[in-house]
């Protein structure tokens, strides 16, 4: 019955737990040292959501992503700003754009990931999920940009 006294709908507490979550994106480049390059956007997008989601050690996740997909475009865009505002990133619109597709990508797939297994649908402990995560990056890191296509053309 006190609930109401403190929201007018349920929806008010997953906005909140959201945001909360949100907050912590400004917290992880706070605290970051390694210099924001197009290189290792992915990286960094990966490990902000990893730092996230330790620091929410599982709590009210299935809130959290309670409509994954608009709440995954909030998280993603905090990301990009953070990435965008960045004095090593070059103000250029090709790159620009290049960092928006890769960090989407990646935020969108991790958070999709960790939605389900916030909702049951995917069967992870959270080390399974972030050493998937973490070997996913790893990967990444070491796949060439283009590959040759047969015949010799890129």
């Amino acid at each position: 019955g006190t609930f109401y006294l403190h929201y007018e709908k349920v929806g008010d507490v997953i906005s909140e737990l959201q945001d909360a979550y949100i907050e912590k994106v400004d917290q992880y480049f706070s605290e970051l040292n390694t210099p924001l390059t197009v290189n290792n956007v992915m990286v960094i997008t990966a490990e902000c959501l990893k730092y996230i989601y330790d620091q929410h050690q599982e709590r009210y996740m299935s809130l959290i992503f309670h409509q994954h997909l608009s709440f995954a475009d909030k998280v993603c865009k905090r990301i990009q700003t953070k990435l965008l505002e960045s004095k090593d990133i070059p103000q250029d619109p090709k790159t620009q754009k290049e960092i928006i597709v890769r960090s989407t990508v990646l935020a969108h797939g991790i958070l999709g990931v960790f939605h389900a297994s916030a909702n049951g649908t995917l069967e992870l402990t959270t080390t399974e999920l972030l050493m998937s995560v973490g070997k996913l990056v790893e990967d990444m890191q070491h796949f060439p940009s283009q590959k040759k296509r047969k015949g010799g053309k890129s």
